[in-house]
């Protein structure tokens, strides 16, 4: 049974006491003022789950800021606290900016964040052209937000020190998304990156269509909520997802994130074996790494924009090319190119990203980490061999434009063969 409190502002809905160890509490987005009396996020799945929860649900577009709200879960934190409970928050959309900017309040070992809405603010946004600001404010009229609370939805005012361990899961299709990624790097506010490509703003909604996060809570309750805990909700997600994408692209975006967390519990994966399903060549000795982010990312040359970005599968789309580094050089002082044939980079070209790369290896943070990936040029002739007529032709534009020199090293086989010349040669 269910119990629910209307505040002018806030419905708060209680589950009867539980005999578990862990309190779920959700805050709804946006959209169900009118019926906040019984509705809450996730109320399909809560009631029947034996764990305790709390619900939250806005009476107001106001994004849950007010006293409110503030006050009940400051009550709801003592409340927690003194029961020994551990909380975890399910959020997403409008109710994203309050779990990260008030659910300090509730001491939550974690919160699950789902494409939340973070900041309003069009200097955040980065909305330059007056066009995207018209936009914007469309949006928010459509939504019907209330404008007094408008100026106060803004990263700027989430304190990062006091923010809780949070995982956001984003749809990196989605070019809202992307600009918040983006946004939370440059504000250096720490969380834990989760990517589902092309699975919507609505991804809760999909996951608890199988009780993805809840049943993973259930069978989990009593284990303490840390990142171990973290790592193995977050590979329930992926695999959950991996198992449902038939496309490629994203099969190796999740997979690539599947091996970073192999990777930093010091489970010793490949990533060729482990991305590519390629056989580890283990009995060769690897001459080159390359960098590897926390999102996957690999530091490549990008012969459409003519500059170093992270790119995903840079060594079979043929739109991107890993920037290579000898396994000695380890200040990245000499970046190399490989086409069957080892080029130097002009460095130059790249500078920006090279010193990026140079002070994240030097200071790294959770979600700004680089990772040193062993390659071998068999490895990478593994995928060269398989290039079509529109790939080689790239990769000719792209040495064409980035290295500098005649090649380093001669190359093994002849994959292009246009009869070109290396320039400076």
């Amino acid at each position: 049974m269910t119990t629910v409190c209307n505040l002018d502002k806030v419905s708060v809905h209680t589950s009867e006491e539980q005999n578990s160890a862990t309190t779920i509490v959700t805050i709804s987005g946006i959209n169900h003022e009118d019926k906040s009396h019984e509705y809450f996020l996730l109320h399909e799945n809560l009631p029947s789950l034996g764990i305790n929860f709390v619900g939250f649900t806005s009476r107001r577009r106001d994004f849950f800021i007010n006293d409110d709200m503030r006050g009940a879960l400051d009550a709801l934190g003592s409340t927690t606290a003194r029961a020994g409970q551990q909380v975890v928050i399910v959020t997403q959309s409008m109710g994203g900016y309050s779990a990260l900017a008030e659910g300090y309040r509730v001491n939550p070992k974690l919160v699950i964040a789902c494409s939340p809405y973070l900041t309003l603010d069009p200097d955040e946004l980065q909305l330059r052209v007056e066009g995207e600001r018209y936009h914007l404010d469309h949006y928010l009229k459509f939504w019907r937000i209330e404008p007094d609370y408008i100026p106060q939805v803004k990263l700027a005012n989430i304190d990062k020190y006091s923010l809780p361990p949070t995982m956001i899961i984003f749809d990196t299709d989605n070019l809202e998304d992307q600009r918040l990624s983006e946004m939370l790097r440059n504000h250096a506010i720490p969380y834990f990156k989760v990517a589902l490509p092309g699975v919507t703003h609505f991804s809760l909604s999909a996951l608890e269509a199988d009780h993805v996060i809840t049943g993973f809570i259930k069978e989990h309750d009593g284990r303490p909520i840390d990142t171990h805990y973290r790592d193995d909700l977050t590979l329930r997600i992926l695999r959950w997802y991996r198992a449902r994408t038939q496309n490629r692209a994203s099969q190796i975006r999740v997979d690539e994130q599947i091996f970073l967390i192999d990777l930093r519990n010091g489970r010793n994966p490949d990533f060729f074996s482990s991305v590519f399903d390629i056989p580890d060549n283990g009995s060769l000795e690897p001459e080159h790494v390359f960098l590897l982010n926390e999102d996957g990312g690999i530091l490549s040359l990008v012969p459409e924009t003519r500059r170093a970005a992270y790119t995903h599968d840079p060594f079979g789309s043929g739109t991107s090319f890993p920037i290579l580094f000898r396994t000695t050089d380890t200040a990245l002082n000499t970046p190399e190119f490989y086409d069957g044939a080892v080029h130097a980079v002009d460095p130059t070209l790249i500078e920006t990203a090279l010193v990026k790369a140079r002070a994240t290896l030097l200071e790294p943070r959770e979600s700004e980490a680089l990772y040193k990936i062993p390659v071998s040029t068999h490895t990478l002739d593994h995928f060269l061999g398989a290039f079509d007529f529109a790939q080689r032709i790239a990769a000719v534009a792209t040495s064409e434009y980035f290295v500098k020199a005649a090649p380093v090293a001669a190359p093994k086989r002849k994959f292009f063969g246009f009869g070109r010349k290396s320039r400076g040669g």
